[in-house]
């Protein structure tokens, strides 16, 4: 849902800030929202942003697959699904460290990165890092080895732990 309470007017600042350091990201954006006209007009000076609207779920579950990360800089969250979704996928998850269901999940380092709610640098910082690593530049020690692979592994396992012992609670 593209709104200001899931921290969308973030994700301009994170790209110019990616260019900066000579990062140029390709980004989609998925999902349509009352936000979304301002959002388009704020990030106006990028052309290249693709707008993929409201999908259906088998669609969106194939744009995973053409995708290396996920960003989600929310300000209010439970735990999405769509970063089920996407680390099932071995999509990296970058998203904002909320105390709803993200950390069970997200291990930093392990199974994606956590930067704190509204830190845009802490957003270009992590995904610098992925973009040194996926271009063999780096090797960050935060976030080395293949991520994607522990991100596939790991979200899918902490999730059905974590819904199987809430079905559990009396």
């Amino acid at each position: 849902r593209l709104s200001a309470d899931k921290g969308v007017f973030d994700l301009p600042m994170i790209d110019r800030r990616l260019r900066e350091l000579g990062v140029d990201p390709a980004w989609t954006v998925q999902g349509a929202g009352p936000d979304e006209a301002a959002l388009r007009a704020s990030w106006s000076d990028r052309g290249d942003v693709r707008w993929s609207g409201q999908r259906e779920k088998a669609d969106v579950l194939r744009l995973y697959e053409q995708h290396d990360v996920l960003v989600m800089p929310s300000r209010n969250e439970g735990l999405p699904v769509a970063l089920l979704e996407a680390g099932a996928a071995g999509v990296v998850p970058v998203v904002s460290d909320l105390p709803s269901g993200i950390p069970d999940v997200v291990d930093p380092g392990v199974s994606g990165y956590r930067p704190d709610v509204g830190d845009v640098g802490g957003f270009e910082e992590a995904l610098d890092c992925l973009a040194q690593i996926a271009a063999g530049l780096v090797d960050c020690v935060a976030l080395a080895g293949d991520i994607q692979l522990r991100a596939q592994r790991h979200i899918p396992i902490a999730f059905a732990f974590n819904h199987r012992a809430a079905e559990r609670e009396f």
